[in-house]
This record gives structure tokens, C-alpha cells and sequence, in this order.
């Protein structure tokens, strides 16, 4: 991939101090990327269900149909209910 040499500049500096590749680097930086651009869209899902109050209140009305089963007397991995 092509990228802008302070681009590489920077990558070269973070690698430098972190003992690391400028492969590694761009890696963990693609990866949180990821998860930022995960956690937007999620954001804006939410926002565009929440805007809809019919679909908010049946969103509302099935989650709290799910917390009833949190408590169902079924223990959990360490053994606790």
C-alpha cells in the first residue's frame, strides 16, 4: 500500500517506541479502526431505532421479557444461580 511519508514517519516513531514492527503497528491500528467503525455503526443503529418509538417500545418490551430469564434458577460456569 501506498501511504504519505509522515505517515510512515509516524508509524516508523510509535514502532520505535514500542519495540515493534511498522507491520505490527498498522495492524493494531487497522484493528482498532475496526472496532471504532463497529461501534459508530452500533451507535447509529441505536440512534435510528430509538428515533422510532414503535420499534423502541417492542425493543423495551423484548428485553425485558429477556431479564426474566436472567434469574431462572440455572447456574453459571463457577456454579452460582
Amino acid at each position: 500500500i501506498r501511504i504519505s511519508k509522515e505517515t510512515y514517519e509516524s508509524a516508523k516513531t510509535i514502532a520505535r517506541k514500542k519495540n515493534a514492527k511498522i507491520q505490527n503497528v498498522f495492524e493494531e491500528a487497522m484493528r482498532e479502526y475496526t472496532k471504532t467503525q463497529f461501534f459508530e455503526e452500533l451507535n447509529a443503529s441505536f440512534a435510528r431505532l430509538k428515533s422510532n418509538s414503535e420499534a423502541w417500545a417492542e425493543e423495551k418490551k423484548e428485553r425485558e421479557a429477556w431479564a426474566g430469564t436472567v434469574h431462572d434458577g440455572i447456574e453459571d460456569e463457577d456454579g452460582n444461580k
